[in-house]
């Protein structure tokens, strides 16, 4: 498993987060969060990989679904165990792409309402943004629900 997501799956076991003082997500959100967007690249980069057609949005991961699947996997247990399977697949899945990782997928990404991209991106530098940025700021905003 990446460093980073197994880092964040620690900080996810290890618990403890109170509520956001700001309005954002819980803990249980962003975990879900994070969980629904690995199952939506899996997706693509399995489409990726059957030289099928693909497009990414990432709104499957970031509307009011969420609490329904925090549900689904019993709270903060259940996600951090889900993301630890989604993160092994995906990275297994990636390291297969070779060439296929420059194919050009249409991605959609918005964030609080507003479009962050909306152009298509080479398969593999969206995975590689995932991992580098996208992780990281929501391994902060969890780490900012910890009490002082």
């Amino acid at each position: 498993m990446d460093d980073a997501y197994a880092t964040f799956i620690a900080e996810l076991e290890a618990g403890g987060f109170g509520e956001p003082t700001d309005g954002g997500w819980r803990a249980e959100q962003i975990a879900a969060h994070l969980a629904r967007n690995q199952e939506l690249l899996i997706e693509v980069t399995e489409a990726v990989l059957h030289e099928e057609p693909a497009v990414y949005n990432n709104a499957d991961a970031t509307g009011p679904d969420l609490d329904r699947y925090v549900r689904s996997y019993g709270g903060l247990g259940g996600l951090a165990d889900r993301l630890a399977v989604t993160t092994i697949t995906l990275r297994e899945l990636a390291a297969q792409l070779g060439e296929r990782g420059l194919t050009e997928v249409p991605v959609l990404i918005r964030d609080g309402g507003e479009t962050v991209v909306d152009q298509p991106v080479p398969w593999s530098k969206l995975l590689e943004i995932d991992a580098t940025g996208h992780l990281p700021r929501h391994l902060a905003q969890l780490r900012a629900l910890r009490p002082a």
